[in-house]
């Protein structure tokens, strides 16, 4: 796990940021929407054409009908990913970007991609996801001064109601599912376990990589409380029981605090800017729930880091310029 995270640091940090100052941060985020797009198209075909086509004789039905013709989910929608929630967290994370394409170009196909990524979400029944991309529509919404928002809004709200008319029948069992709220799908069992261990080596942690070996080392029988999972369930957690709260604080506080000072910024600043940080909030909201940030092997992973190296180039490139411009008027007061 840490090699492959350290790997992938360095393809995000260094690779796509020099792919970046070459080809321009807008070609970036094109390649990040297909890339998306293509997840989310395979997966929507996969349900859709598996039924009454050609394919259905090589045993690549589609589980979304019935043998009576009727559509119905039964489960929560993955596409062609093994989770729905990593379905669900890949649309979130990508939401705010085609959100902010479609408020900067008016165009249709985008916002028809941005109801289709929402209606996704939803079927994906991934509450996380649906709650950080509900965050992240608004403050983008909120940030895009002097834009007409009403398309926007229509097509959200379409997208919503598109969702919820596919899941009728089944918004009990597959978004609400109330019987696993109060234990959030007995992460809560997961998160007292963590903190036990957390308790043994709370500063410096049990080591990068060793989340899921945690269980065994200290003994616990996970099938035995019904744990589907070997990890904390919440990246925070998880982290912290890896490299303790220093490690912790040193990994999280410059996310926080760049989401923080970005989002309070106003004055000067576009709305891709805030779009990217959009998917830094999103991020850190699924974050809670979920254990993915100290891997780079999750579906997810990328769609989130680029973004995030992303805004990071930026306030590099813009302090640059800022260096650049006082050594020049330095330089233009010394000589006269």
């Amino acid at each position: 796990m840490a090699t492959t995270f350290l790997l992938g640091y360095g393809g995000v940090f260094w690779g796509i940021w020099h792919f970046a100052d070459r080809f321009g941060e807008e070609k970036v985020v094109t390649l990040l929407l297909w890339a998306g797009a293509a997840v989310i198209v395979a997966g929507w075909g996969e349900l859709v054409f598996g039924y009454g086509s050609p394919l259905q004789g090589y045993g690549l039905q589609s589980p979304g009908y019935q043998s009576s013709g009727v559509f119905s989910l039964g489960a929560r929608f993955r596409g062609i990913l093994e989770n729905p929630n990593a379905l669900g967290q890949l649309s979130a994370l990508i939401s705010p970007l085609i959100l902010a394409q479609g408020l900067k170009t008016k165009n249709f196909s985008i916002y028809l991609f941005l109801a289709l990524t929402m209606v996704t979400l939803m079927l994906t029944g991934n509450r996380s996801g649906i709650g950080a991309a509900a965050v992240a529509s608004g403050y983008v919404l909120w940030k895009a001064e002097n834009v007409d928002r009403r398309i926007a809004l229509t097509f959200l709200l379409g997208a919503i109601g598109l969702g919820l008319y596919g899941l009728r029948g089944e918004i009990s069992s597959i978004l609400v599912r109330a019987d696993t709220l109060d234990t959030a799908s007995r992460r809560v069992v997961m998160w007292d376990l963590f903190s036990e261990y957390i308790q043994n080596r709370p500063l410096i942690g049990h080591g990068w990589g060793t989340e899921d070996l945690l269980h065994g080392f200290y003994g616990t029988n996970v099938e035995a409380l019904y744990l589907r999972q070997n990890v904390a369930a919440s990246s925070y957690i998880g982290i912290t029981a890896q490299v303790g709260l220093i490690g912790a604080a040193a990994f999280f506080l410059p996310l926080l605090w760049l989401a923080g000072h970005t989002a309070l910024a106003w004055q000067g600043m576009s709305l891709q800017l805030h779009a990217l940080n959009a998917v830094l909030l999103v991020g850190l909201i699924v974050a809670v729930t979920q254990s993915w940030m100290s891997s780079m092997g999750h579906a997810k992973a990328l769609t989130f880091w680029v973004p995030v190296m992303l805004l990071m180039r930026r306030r590099v490139t813009a302090r640059r310029a800022y260096r650049k411009r006082h050594s020049v008027q330095n330089g233009s007061t010394a000589s006269v």
